[in-house]
């Protein structure tokens, strides 16, 4: 990985999946099943990212660096 200026942090992606997980359980106590459904499912998707890019198998990197190979348009 080319490494940049620019990153990203686990803890706010992370937070963001604890939030979605949250709402889903939310939606589901006020009956609302199918968009609880549709939120935990953002929730898996976001914190399966996460842990694919910081997860090194012992614990979190805390920033991950920009990859500049990859052309934004």
């Amino acid at each position: 990985t080319i490494k940049g200026r620019f990153g990203i942090h686990f803890g706010d992606n992370l937070g963001m999946a604890v939030g979605c997980e949250y709402v889903s359980e939310m939606l589901d106590y006020a009956g609302r099943k199918e968009e609880s459904k549709r939120v935990a499912s953002l929730a898996k998707e976001w914190r399966d990212k996460i842990d694919a890019l910081a997860w090194n198998g012992e614990f979190y990197r805390h920033w991950i660096p920009e990859d500049l190979s990859l052309i934004h348009i």
